[in-house]
């Protein structure tokens, strides 16, 4: 008899990359139940992709999904709203695949969830430390880890996806965790504003990039460092809301307030 020959790198990926499709439509058909909507049709057309390994497909259509979630009032858009962020994943993990060697990707991968102790969530920053995990982690017979990303937890949709996901397992945060860590960088950031006017020789509190205005009683703050600085806020009360858990963090920006303790692991 002619034994099978092992899987090449990029079998494997292809493999793990199908069954994850799998694994997340059926989430989403969860999910979908649990909120008692119907899955926008866009969305199985998105699925249908994934299945056939359209790279080009799938992007162009995750950037259509992306362009009506942004559709105002409109109640389709609030729907796809709710679906993105599967959407999201499953995009993530196909441009995984589209752009690394096969190998490098098993490799960087498993270098990350082998370096993760029993039961310690990780929570991935960049595009690859967020999106290979994600998807190796659900297709190994290994220990299925809590895999979060810290970009996304001022985003109230990704805090309901992420409570769908995990809250038999995690204390997860909410609109009003969010709301509490909004106030708490705005009355920071105002401080650090009127040191800086009231003060001009004194050195900058305020953070290249960080932009706040005040007119007319009406504050508004904006940009990528205030948005860091609001997820720093959310991961530190993640883990006060679930001091039980050791966490694991890939970062995309530098979130220094929670380097207090920590030590370095994995690749």
């Amino acid at each position: 008899t002619r034994h099978r020959e092992k899987q090449t790198p990029e079998e494997q990926v292809a493999a793990r990359l199908n069954a994850f499709d799998k694994n997340r439509h059926e989430i989403m058909q969860r999910y979908a139940e649990k909120l008692g909507v119907a899955v926008p049709v866009e969305l199985e057309k998105f699925f249908d992709a994934a299945d056939a390994g359209d790279w080009a497909e799938i992007d162009r259509l995750y950037k259509e999904l992306e362009k009506k979630s942004r559709g105002g009032n409109d109640a389709d858009a609030h729907t796809i709203q709710k679906f993105l962020q599967v959407a999201k994943e499953v995009r993530g993990a196909h441009e995984a695949a589209h752009s690394w060697p096969a190998q490098d990707l098993l490799d960087y991968g498993s270098a990350v969830l082998n370096s993760l102790q029993p039961g310690m969530v990780y929570i991935g920053g960049t595009d690859a430390g967020r999106f290979i995990p994600t998807f190796l982690n659900e297709t190994s017979g290994g220990e299925k880890h809590i895999v979060l990303t810290q970009n996304a937890l001022a985003d109230g949709t990704y805090l309901d996806y992420a409570n769908f996901l995990y809250g038999d397992r995690l204390k997860t945060l909410d609109g009003q965790d969010s709301q509490h860590a909004f106030s708490e960088y705005l009355a920071n950031i105002q401080k650090r504003y009127e040191h800086d006017q009231k003060f001009p020789d004194e050195p900058k509190q305020m953070r290249p990039d960080e932009n706040y205005k005040s007119e007319a009683g009406r504050v508004q703050i904006s940009g990528q460092v205030a948005v860091m600085s609001i997820n720093e806020l959310l991961v530190k009360m993640l883990q006060q809301k679930n001091p039980e858990l050791s966490f694991a963090m890939e970062e995309s920006f530098s979130l220094p307030s929670t380097y207090a303790g920590a030590v370095p692991l994995g690749p």
